[in-house]
């Protein structure tokens, strides 16, 4: 099977009937023995609430939980909590080998935007993708569900997002008889539910979201990095609260790249807005001093390490294009050796 404009159900137009009819094709796949239900876990309350509307719908040994690790940037007890909520199954853990945000920052010489979102393609998307491949092919599974937890309220960008859909970066194209060895769908499972009602799910489910949100979100109104480039000024100023010493961290990393965190309109322009302003809150000028010497002897490292990789990809492919020219002229002599032979 190989037909996105099936599941083209318009997120846009939310209704009972569009969400009623996804989870009865849901349920249907769940039929299948092999299909793998991936729930993306992050430990927010988006992914909490998730998960239990997976739970519903399908089986048990079908749901994959996995957490794409971030790095020095996350909540303390991301782990802890994804364990506590998710009946006993298993976590696995993701992570970008080579860089964490930071890491990636520095390198990058640059924040990532709302509009160029590198943290989520490097850190979870890239990750999370060799991840849903390997435990496919490990499983002889055929189809699986990229599960996602965004929600139509978030934003008017995320609402036109579909919530059902084939994911083509995972899906292979049919082969000559028409058979798709590996289809992947993205699923939304909470895209149509309410703020309050996310809420709803995890305590009717008798537990608890992380404690970073409160009890309903009036600490941290999202769970992602301590300090998030979707961040609200509620949620920047708790983090400067909560973590100082990543306060002054995250401030250094703003000083060495020269680059801020946030950018906001003054008269029509764009202009920098750095991470201390939006939070209102003075660092410990110290620790940003003693950050900054680290991240610039850090940032040497990783393009030292970049540096090598990149020699070590170009000798391969030269590798690879002298073998290649080898077998070339072993045909070519062959061919040779038939017409005067």
């Amino acid at each position: 099977m190989y037909n996105a404009d099936m599941f083209d159900f318009s997120g846009s137009n939310l209704n009972a009937e569009s969400v009623s009819f996804r989870e009865e094709l849901i349920r249907h796949y769940a039929k299948e023995h092999n299909t793998i239900f991936f729930c993306n876990h992050s430990a927010g309350k988006d992914s909490q609430a998730m998960y239990h509307t997976i739970k519903r719908l399908v089986r048990p040994d079908q749901i994959v939980v996995v957490h794409a690790n971030l790095g020095r940037v996350e909540h303390e007890g991301v782990i802890e909590h994804i364990e506590a909520t998710v009946d006993g199954l298993p976590v696995n853990v993701v992570q970008n080998k080579v860089k964490d945000f930071i890491g990636m920052v520095l390198l990058r010489g640059m924040f990532p935007s709302p509009q160029y979102r590198q943290c989520t393609s490097d850190l979870k998307t890239g990750p999370l993708d060799v991840f849903i491949r390997r435990v496919m092919k490990e499983r002889g599974a055929k189809v699986a569900f990229n599960c996602i937890g965004l929600r139509a309220e978030e934003s008017r960008q995320r609402a036109m997002k579909n919530p059902l859909w084939i994911n083509k970066r995972l899906t292979l194209k049919p082969n000559k008889k028409g058979v798709v060895a590996r289809t992947v769908f993205d699923w939304m499972p909470i895209f149509s539910l309410k703020t309050n009602e996310v809420f709803d799910t995890i305590y009717n489910a008798g537990q608890t979201p992380h404690p970073a949100y409160g009890e309903r979100g009036e600490k941290y109104s999202r769970l992602s990095c301590r300090f998030c480039i979707m961040g609200c000024k509620q949620d920047i100023a708790h983090g400067a609260q909560t973590y100082p010493d990543h306060y002054a961290q995250i401030i250094a990393l703003e000083n060495v790249t020269g680059h801020t965190m946030f950018c906001r309109k003054v008269k029509g322009e764009t202009v920098p807005y750095s991470l201390a302003e939006k939070a209102g809150i003075a660092p410990d000028l110290n620790a940003v001093r003693m950050h900054e010497a680290a991240l610039i002897a850090e940032r040497e490292t990783l393009i030292a390490q970049k540096a090598e990789r990149d020699e070590e990809k170009a000798l391969a492919r030269q590798a690879r294009a002298a073998d290649s020219a080898k077998r070339a002229n072993r045909k070519r002599d062959g061919l040779t050796a038939d017409m005067f032979g």
